[in-house]
């Protein structure tokens, strides 16, 4: 499973942004949760 580790985590994807699959997803759920927090929340 060599190949799913090199995919997921060091291959860079044009269709991502020049981004791994894995970092993609990871900015990605950074800024969705960081969008979901109520007003009140913000500093």
């Amino acid at each position: 499973m060599a190949w799913l580790n090199f995919y997921n985590r060091t291959k860079l994807r044009l269709t991502l942004g020049y981004f791994s699959p894995m970092t993609f997803e990871q900015r990605w759920t950074s800024t969705q949760s960081q969008d979901s927090k109520p007003a009140e929340w913000e500093a």
